[in-house]
């Protein structure tokens, strides 16, 4: 099946219906600036803190559903370590966010506590997708898996990390790595070479469609009032080499990471056929800029 992502306009609707209207909604679009980033998926939306999706929006039936893991709905406003043993046991002050207007009203908890379940890889992708005004995707599903809710295994090969958009309408493939992420210290072939490779080869082979596809997420993050940041009105093309990037590092590991690198390349460079991957360094993730995503 080729890749698609669609949304009903009665969803569309929907959604917009409960624009400025103080709803959950409003709380996940508002924050598009500082956490959350919204992803549009093929009949749904997943919203992300983290790299954590605290928040699936559905349409079933002609009505929406807002699907939250368990594990964000069970709150606290104590930030320090608690004391459960007494005489000095400490109080603790929980919520537990059982409608959607809790969810509104405890929004700020929410994502701390997604946070929480985070791990620095992820959070450090989340943050590059909601700062690079030129995201248009993150952690997109290609390989018949479902649309990721923040628990699977990064590891996995069939998901991609990033998907930007230049501004003459380019789209480009980004994965992200830390430094300190074994897969780049192994013996032997990285295994992330073998992502990189599934990367182009889904690009390649459904080019088309994956254009399609974003052009639609294009025209419904206006229509929904979604940030779009620097996307262009017009998605063009697809660039099928796709990018890697290795965030993190010191400057007492350039040496190794020039080693590192090299390995990558030319491990890619003997695959059937070659993958023309392009390689970024850059040592701290709060530096990368919607540049590093494109070159």
């Amino acid at each position: 099946m080729s890749f698609q992502i669609r949304l009903d306009s009665q969803f569309i609707r929907a959604l917009n219906d409960l624009r400025d209207t103080g709803s959950w909604w409003d709380a996940l679009r508002k924050d598009q600036e500082r956490d959350v980033f919204i992803a549009i998926r093929n009949q749904g939306i997943n919203a992300y803190v983290g790299g954590r999706s605290i928040a699936r929006i559905d349409w079933k039936g002609g009505r929406l559903k807002l699907l939250v893991h368990p594990k964000f709905l069970a709150v606290t406003r104590t930030a320090a370590r608690v004391n459960l043993l007494p005489p000095n046991r400490s109080p603790v002050q929980g919520v537990i966010i059982d409608d959607a207007s809790k969810y509104a009203e405890n929004f700020d908890l929410v994502k701390t506590t997604a946070r929480l379940f985070s791990d620095e890889e992820r959070d450090a992708e989340n943050g590059i997708a909601v700062k690079c005004g030129n995201v248009i995707d993150m952690e997109v599903a290609f390989s018949g898996e479902p649309d990721d809710d923040g628990e699977a295994p990064k590891s996995r090969t069939g998901r991609v990390d990033l998907v930007s958009a230049d501004k003459d309408g380019n789209l480009t493939l980004v994965e992200a790595k830390l430094y300190s992420n074994a897969e780049l210290h192994c013996v032997g072939v990285p295994r992330l070479c073998e992502q990189l490779g599934k990367y182009q080869a889904w690009a390649t082979r459904n080019k088309g469609s994956i254009i399609n596809a974003y052009q639609a997420v294009r025209e419904y993050r206006e229509q929904l009032g979604l940030t779009v940041g620097k996307l262009p009105v017009t998605i063009s093309n697809l660039d099928t080499s796709p990018r890697l990037l290795i965030l993190g590092y010191a400057r007492r590991d350039v040496v190794e990471l020039g080693d590192i690198r090299d390995a990558i390349l030319k491990a890619l460079s003997q695959q059937t056929p070659p993958v023309n991957a392009k390689v970024a360094c850059i040592g701290n993730a709060s530096s990368v800029r919607s540049r590093h995503l494109q070159n």
